[in-house]
């Protein structure tokens, strides 16, 4: 079973960094869970447990509430622990090597608010604990300017990776 990871640029310890572009640190992340959720007859074991092996992390929702800004069509998004850092999970005409999603426009509230979703998992390693990056892209290659009052909040989940030799991906396993 998955885990859940909300994050809100409210909530980000350095005030200086943009509500696009900031840093989760390993004291924001001390209470988060180490391992996945597990659910089993019989009690896990802490040593058959691999906190930093692969995970599989989908964006179910991202929300930017743009403060006097055009809205962008599309965004670009990195959420990393900053110990691992898989490169080219995304290949771009320029090089950018460290995007992990793109989300593009579902729906402009008309107050500020505009939902992105995206349609993508990314399978790679994730340590639940430490400091993390999270940043936005915008379709020309800047950190998304969201304005002095912006505010960005997104819902990961990150669920283990288990390889299936038919398809990458187990599911619904009975």
């Amino acid at each position: 079973m998955g885990t859940f990871i909300y994050i809100d640029s409210n909530f980000r310890e350095d005030t200086n960094e943009p509500a696009t572009f900031f840093h989760i640190y390993t004291n924001q992340t001390v209470n988060w869970p180490l391992n996945p959720r597990t659910v089993k007859v019989v009690a896990p074991s802490i040593y058959n447990q691999s906190p930093d092996f692969l995970s599989t992390i989908e964006i179910h929702d991202l929300f930017i509430f743009y403060d006097a800004v055009i809205a962008e069509p599309f965004v670009k998004i990195s959420f990393y622990n900053t110990e691992y850092n898989d490169f080219n999970l995304i290949t771009t005409l320029d090089d950018q090597t460290d995007l992990k999603f793109i989300a593009r426009s579902q729906k402009d509230y008309q107050n500020g608010w505009v939902r992105y979703t995206s349609d993508m998992e990314q399978v790679m390693r994730f340590k639940r604990k430490g400091t993390f990056l999270f940043k936005i892209i915008d379709k020309d290659n800047n950190i998304l300017n969201a304005g002095v009052g912006g505010r960005v909040t997104a819902v990961f989940s990150v669920t283990p990776f288990v390889l299936d030799y038919h398809d990458n991906q187990v599911r619904n396993i009975p």
